[in-house]
């Protein structure tokens, strides 16, 4: 993996932006979303994961991404304000 830290980088930034760009087009103020986008981010981060498990092997490739997820701040770039209307089952203006 030493010589390939490089891309390995690479590929776990790639992974997380298409997560937060997946997450903040499902989650966000302005649902205006297809289906298609969220389904083409999460098929990058696939291929991203595929191309990570052939330069650190497939266990690594899976901690890496994992540790890589759990660090995306999503919950930060969402207002809160529609959230909590979801909650209570209002509706948001």
């Amino acid at each position: 993996m030493e010589g390939n830290g490089s891309e390995v980088a690479r590929l776990l930034e790639s992974i997380r932006l298409s997560y937060e760009s997946a997450y903040l087009a499902m989650h966000g103020s302005a649902i205006v979303s297809k289906h298609e986008f969220i389904t083409q981010r999460m098929e990058n981060m696939q291929e991203a994961h595929a191309q990570l498990q052939t330069i650190v092997g497939e266990q690594e490739a899976a901690k890496l991404v994992v540790e890589t997820l759990e660090n995306v701040e999503t919950t930060e770039k969402l207002p809160t304000q529609p959230l909590q209307a979801e909650e209570n089952n209002q509706a948001v203006d």
